[in-house]
């Protein structure tokens, strides 16, 4: 149980992010915080392909728990580099000029190629899917814009700026307002949660259809 610089408590399960990026809190951390909360959040690193799917296609349906809304986190550098804007590539970091020059194609094309995919794939689960622009002081407006339009169209519920890193729990009001609002929806919908798979249904089968339905693959 730690205390934030506001005041606010905080319990922090330190396990299993100490060496594995896609992994998730326990079911018993999350029942316990449940009881604890009116409103739990949890990290499912590293991405929606990864943490988020071992959070709904596991994890929800061995606890009969499912989420009421879905964050993703996202930051202009990292559409740049999806979308091909840095020279390095994705090898080593960038040069100081390219990470905070403007390249609103770049991060258009990144949305478009990343963003967009991983905002559908959770959508079809019906559960309301935020995305949350980590903000930097070098981000203009107009590549800021750019993945909010992609993420839109893709079938965000809400796109917002998350300034917390740079003004504490200010920065982060409009990511808390827009969460409470999407989970008050979801509540007042029934609470809907469309799986793609089963439990019980075979390994192969269960890894044949997330690749054909989410990756679009042929076959595994």
């Amino acid at each position: 149980l730690l205390q934030t610089l506001e005041g606010d408590p905080a319990f922090v399960h330190c396990g299993p992010f100490a060496n594995i990026a896609h992994g998730n809190s326990s079911i018993i951390a999350d029942s316990l915080a449940l009881s604890c909360s009116e409103y739990v959040v949890t990290e499912a690193g590293f991405g929606a392909e990864m943490g988020a799917e071992k959070a709904l296609h596991i994890k929800a349906l061995a606890s009969g728990k499912t989420p009421d809304c879905v964050v993703i986190n996202v930051t202009v550098r990292s559409m740049k580099l999806h979308g091909g804007g840095f020279s390095t590539g994705g090898g080593k970091r960038p040069p100081k000029e390219e990470l905070e020059s403007e390249n609103v194609d770049a991060t258009r094309q990144g949305a478009s190629s990343n963003l967009r995919r991983h905002v559908r794939n959770i959508s079809t689960t019906g559960l309301p899917v935020i995305v949350s622009i980590n903000k930097f002081a070098t981000d203009t407006d107009a590549e800021i814009q750019a993945i909010s339009d992609e993420a839109k169209l893709a079938g965000a519920k809400d796109v917002v700026l998350f300034d917390g890193h740079a003004y504490g729990g200010i920065g982060a009001s409009e990511l808390a307002t827009a969460v409470v609002n999407a989970c008050a929806a979801h509540d007042a919908a029934g609470r809907p949660y469309i799986h793609i798979i089963e439990p019980g249904m075979p390994a192969s089968e269960t890894l044949l259809t997330i690749a054909e339905t989410y990756y679009e693959a042929h076959t595994v």
